[in-house]
């Protein structure tokens, strides 16, 4: 295998910036290595796609090898011992996580999620997420799919536009799989590239709920579908509505068969338990007092934007603390939104 020093950067003479080789061709190319092998070969290629874009030039420069050497192992054309090309994939794993980790403020809330999402990869079924917006949904399912699971994680933002060959579309490219061609052939391919190792997660899922005179079941019926055939754990996240329509709607007779496939569903309440408040303060400061915990909690269950607002208000708190050399408190919070909604309030005449 030609490697470079750990600590050099190789050099490339030229470089066509773009990994070709789709999830599928890496599946089957990888199929006579050892379970873990093809796990971290797996993450590999879902990091690359996911965190460099796709490039291959950035892949050689982070892992230290050259495109030729990750081509032949991930076509399983490589022909000798990969123990040493796995520990670079390894350590690069470990490194990139860890560097991850130190940016996400964990909570009872996002707890949950993580065990759901673990639940739907682990068992391959199908969870549902649902709440208000702003209660760290989509953060969570991103920080989750980030942490260890490049490669078998597939997110999927569901468009509010185009029906269901832009969503098919839109999973196509998170599987790095091109969207030419008809919807079929692109059914197809996506079918391919999914087994029992993945899960597929859909945000914003009510997006694909049919609405006006033309509305579709298409996309929520080929999530089943993937779920059935593939064997794959699928979370859907949508905001609290979504279960309702799905049940009581003028379509819920349609998805009886989609509501049988899900064995768990996390529902999570619009207003901030102490604990989360407590736990999201952590981020700004060590043991937060009971005042400023009220305060913030406050804060955040009269919003209707949830943790934007009150992440929003910590940083200019915590900007401010800094700047006068002050602790952060529960008056000088209050005192901060004060100025900030005073400022967005227009005068009006007497």
């Amino acid at each position: 295998m030609a490697e470079a020093n750990e600590n050099e950067i190789p050099q490339h003479r030229s470089c066509t910036d773009s990994i070709t080789l789709t999830r599928a061709q890496v599946l089957v190319g990888i199929a006579t290595y050892s379970r873990p092998d093809q796990d971290n070969l797996i993450w590999l290629h879902g990091w690359a796609a996911d965190e460099l874009n796709g490039s291959r030039c950035r892949l050689t420069e982070e892992l230290k090898v050259d495109w030729t050497t990750i081509w032949r192992v991930w076509s399983g054309k490589y022909g000798a011992d990969i123990t040493t090309f796995m520990g670079r994939v390894a350590r690069l794993r470990k490194r990139t996580e860890a560097s991850r980790r130190k940016r996400f403020v964990p909570t009872v809330v996002t707890d949950r999620i993580f065990q759901l999402c673990d639940v739907a990869r682990d068992r391959s079924t199908m969870v549902m997420i649902s709440g208000p917006t702003g209660r760290s949904k989509t953060w969570t399912l991103l920080e989750w799919k980030h942490r260890n699971n490049h490669g078998r994680a597939v997110m999927v933002y569901a468009l509010e536009y185009g029906g269901f060959r832009a969503f098919v579309e839109s999973i196509a490219r998170a599987l790095n799989i091109g969207v030419s061609g008809n919807i079929y052939n692109l059914t197809r391919s996506i079918e391919n590239s999914l087994d029992e190792r993945n899960i597929l997660i859909i945000d914003e899922v009510a997006h694909l709920y049919p609405t006006g005179k033309a509305g579709s079941i298409q996309g929520l019926e080929f999530i089943r579908g993937l779920h059935d055939r593939c064997h794959c754990g699928v979370v859907l996240s949508c905001t609290e509505g979504l279960p309702q329509m799905i049940t009581r709607g003028r379509w819920g007779v349609w998805f009886d068969q989609l509501l049988g496939r899900i064995e768990l569903h996390l529902k999570i309440p619009k207003n901030f338990s102490r604990q989360e408040v407590a736990e999201l303060l952590g981020a700004y400061i060590e043991d937060p007092d009971p005042a400023l915990v009220s305060a913030a909690r406050e804060i955040a269950n009269k919003s209707t934007r949830g943790c934007r607002d009150l992440f929003r208000h910590l940083d200019r708190t915590a900007q401010v603390a800094e700047d006068l050399g002050v602790a952060l408190s529960d008056a000088l919070l209050r005192k901060t939104v004060e100025k900030s909604e005073t400022v967005l309030q227009l005068p009006t005449e007497k």
